[in-house]
């Protein structure tokens, strides 16, 4: 298996996912068409994902590509992605700002339960 299929495993394991819920996932905040064979496949090591597919898949998990694919320790590199179009939608948003601000003082299970929150919220929204 290689590091990559460890790697993403570990992380779709330690939050939470099963792999249709974290296809689902990315799928929707990421605009992806990942299934639950796909992540299946990648985490065997049957098949490799392309660059393309690897990216989204950081950025999600906020690691980076670097990291993903074992090439970079994890605390060396662990925010080393950023999302330039998710940065520019924030740059124009004073409450996302704020928003900002705040979340840098939060540990991690706090950031957890905030994300949680807003993706009730959103869920309540929608209906």
């Amino acid at each position: 298996m290689s590091t990559f299929s460890t790697n993403l495993y570990e992380l779709r394991v330690s939050n939470g996912y099963t792999l249709e819920s974290l296809a689902k996932a990315i799928n929707q905040s990421r605009g992806t068409n990942f299934t639950k064979s796909t992540f299946s496949k990648w985490e065997h090591g049957t098949t490799e994902p392309s660059f393309q597919s690897i990216v989204p898949i950081a950025d999600f998990f906020n690691v980076s590509v670097d990291w993903l694919i074992g090439t970079e320790q994890k605390d060396q590199g662990k925010y080393s992605y950023v999302n330039s179009a998710a940065v520019a939608d924030i740059m124009l948003d004073p409450d996302s700002q704020e928003l900002i601000v705040e979340l840098k003082n939060l540990n991690r299970d706090e950031k957890k339960e905030l994300l949680s929150y807003a993706q009730y919220l959103i869920k309540k929204r929608e209906g």
